[in-house]
């Protein structure tokens, strides 16, 4: 694949990003912050970010906000809500 078939790929992946950040309401759920904003998995997810690509993670993100499994917080807020726990961990470090 070529260098400019990679960057528009990618563009199309940012442009998605934005379009679900703003359709999350585009600032943290937990202190309104628009700044920094990520991704928080209310629900512990089936999946590894690390092991699918960044196609197949934006459709994770946007099945998981349409399914109420998502939650936009900014990065500080992220970091303190850490990881969700499901029964099964419960009481195990995460």
């Amino acid at each position: 694949m070529c260098d400019k078939a990679k960057r528009s790929i990618k563009a199309g992946l940012r442009n998605r990003r934005a379009i679900l950040v703003i359709a999350m309401g585009g600032e943290c759920e937990f202190c309104g912050s628009a700044n920094r904003l990520e991704f928080h998995h209310t629900e512990p997810r089936k999946w590894v970010a690390a092991k699918v690509n960044q196609s197949t993670r934006q459709k994770m993100y946007e099945k998981e906000f349409l399914s109420g499994k998502l939650a936009l917080a900014c990065s500080d807020c992220n970091k303190r809500l850490g990881k969700p726990v499901s029964d099964n961990t419960k009481g195990k470090r995460q």
